[in-house]
């Protein structure tokens, strides 16, 4: 009962302390437009990915920021207000959905994430705003050049072996996705 007790006490005691507690919001600011370019897609836009047995998959692009707030879910001196810069890829056609995120939790530090079905793509940012990937020099799509690729591989490790996942991307600030292999070697590239 004494047991019982005490922690009953001292649930009450840091209840009672985090009525009383007065933090301060931390706002670091908008998601700078050199860091928001780095996905190349307008709210509306449309582009089209090219299966690699010929279909033309037309996806539609929503873009938009919200506010989010980030504390230590007890009584933090700072809770830290951020952005997150949403766009989510809808296809005309039901296959994996897409999405991606900038978020700026503190006024250094930015994330990039790619989701493609559920496989995820993390593009590193350093303090000076510029991806921290090796660039691959260059890729032909159709016939078509483009430079400066980022290669990037899934980083969810869950699947099974029979799970079709996205398996690499490539990438680019200029034209965005321009290649998904699948794991089972499918292909889907920027369709021109």
């Amino acid at each position: 009962m004494k047991i019982f007790l005490s922690i009953l006490f001292s649930i009450f005691i840091t209840f009672i302390s985090c009525i009383n507690c007065k933090s301060v919001i931390k706002d670091v600011g908008e998601i700078p437009e050199n860091i928001n370019s780095l996905i190349p897609y307008a709210d509306s836009q449309t582009f089209s990915l090219k299966h690699s047995e010929g279909q033309i998959i037309n996806f539609t692009v929503e873009r938009h920021t919200r506010e989010e707030f980030f504390d230590c879910h007890k009584c933090c001196a700072v809770i830290t207000k951020f952005r997150v810069c949403a766009l989510r890829f809808f296809p005309d056609y039901p296959i994996f959905n897409m999405r991606a995120e900038i978020s700026n939790l503190d006024s250094v530090r930015f994330d990039i994430y790619f989701s493609i079905g559920n496989a995820f793509f993390n593009l590193d940012i350093n303090e000076e705003g510029q991806l921290n990937h090796e660039i691959i020099d260059s890729i032909l799509i159709d016939s078509i050049w483009h430079y400066n690729i980022i290669g990037l591989k899934s980083e969810t490790y869950s699947y099974n072996n029979e799970e079709l996942h996205a398996d690499s991307l490539f990438y680019n600030t200029e034209k965005g996705i321009l290649k998904i292999i699948m794991s089972n070697a499918e292909t889907y590239t920027l369709s021109e």
